[in-house]
C-alpha cells in the first residue's frame, strides 16, 4: 500500500508541472480548521488513467494536514481501490489509508485499510475500519498475517449450496479459510462447550495438524457480524477479557478466528481479537 502512495505524491508532482487542471475551494473550515482545495485533472493523454481528482486540506496556519487521491475508473475496477490518502503531522506522514471500493468491502468486511509509521517512515501498526469502528494491530502481532473476510463472504465459500444443503453429518475444511478476521459483536452470555462442539474444534485444530490446541477451548459465545449470528469457540486465556474496556459497550472487537462448517452452518474458533480504538 505505501509503494502505491508514493507513487500517487510523484505522479501528483508530474502532472502539476507538466499538464492543467482546475481546481476549486470546497471548504474554508474543514476538519483542520482550514480550506480544502479540490484539483481536477485533464483526461489527457495516459496519466488520467490513473488518478481523476485530489483534495488536499490546510489547517489554520496554512499547512497541508491531508491529502486525498481519488483513482480513475480504470483503476478502480483494477485495483479495487476508491480513493489514497496520506496524513500529515508537523510536515510529516503519519499515516496512509487506503478506502476500497463497495464490492472489495462487501467481501474483506472492512471499508479503509491503514498503515501507521513512525518519524522514520517506518510501518508500526495496521488499521482496519468497517466505517463505524477502527481496530489495530501491530506489526510483530501473529494476527497481522491474518487475512480479511467477511463471514458471509466465507460462507458462500465453504458452505453448499440449496441443492446440496440437505445432507447430513459433513463437515467443511478450507486451507483458504483456515485463519481470517471479521469484525463481530459479541453476546454477553458464555456456556460451556457440548461434546458435539468439542467435536468440531478437534476436527478443526486437527486439521491444522495441532490436535493438542482443542484441549484449550471449552467455552462458547454467539456474535454478531452482517445481521447474523454465530457461535464461537473461545479458548480459557480470552474469556476474562470478553468484556469491557477491552470490548466496546456492545461487545465490538476485530476477531481473529479458525473456521469449520458443518453442514450448513459455519462455526468459528477464536484465536485472539483487536480492540476498537
Amino acid at each position: 500500500m505505501k509503494k502505491v502512495l508514493c507513487f500517487c505524491a510523484l505522479f501528483f508532482v508530474a502532472v502539476s508541472q507538466f499538464f492543467p487542471f482546475g481546481s476549486e475551494t470546497l471548504d474554508t473550515c474543514n476538519e483542520f480548521g482550514g480550506i480544502t482545495v479540490e484539483y481536477t485533472f485533464i483526461p489527457l493523454e495516459l496519466q488520467y488513467e490513473n488518478f481523476c481528482k485530489m483534495q488536499v486540506f490546510y489547517d489554520d496556519s496554512d499547512t497541508r494536514r491531508k491529502e486525498v487521491y481519488y483513482l480513475s475508473e480504470k483503476m478502480r475496477e483494477e485495483k479495487d481501490i476508491l480513493s489514497q490518502t496520506y496524513i500529515y503531522n508537523n510536515g510529516k506522514i503519519e499515516e496512509y489509508r487506503i478506502q476500497l471500493t463497495e464490492n472489495e468491502a462487501a467481501k474483506k468486511g472492512v471499508s479503509i485499510l491503514i498503515k501507521k509509521v513512525d518519524e522514520d517512515d517506518v510501518v508500526y501498526a495496521y488499521g482496519y475500519s468497517d466505517g463505524d469502528v477502527t481496530a489495530y494491530s501491530f506489526v510483530d502481532s501473529f494476527v497481522s498475517d491474518y487475512p480479511l473476510y467477511s463471514l458471509n463472504y466465507i460462507e458462500k465459500q465453504m458452505l453448499p449450496s440449496e441443492k446440496d444443503s440437505g445432507k447430513k453429518s459433513v463437515y467443511r475444511l478450507s486451507a483458504r479459510f483456515k485463519k481470517a478476521r471479521t469484525f463481530v459483536r459479541f453476546s454477553p452470555e458464555v456456556s460451556d462447550m457440548t461434546d458435539a462442539d468439542r467435536e468440531l474444534v478437534s476436527k478443526y485444530t486437527l486439521f491444522l495438524n495441532d490436535p493438542d490446541k482443542a484441549e484449550l477451548y471449552n467455552k462458547k459465545y454467539q456474535v454478531e457480524s452482517g445481521g447474523k449470528m454465530y457461535t464461537v469457540y473461545v479458548q480459557d486465556s480470552l474469556v476474562p477479557y470478553l468484556t469491557t474496556p477491552h470490548l466496546t459497550e456492545d461487545g465490538a472487537c476485530l476477531l481473529a478466528y479458525g473456521t469449520i462448517g458443518y453442514n450448513d452452518k459455519l462455526y468459528l474458533i477464536a484465536t485472539e481479537f483487536s480492540e476498537i480504538r
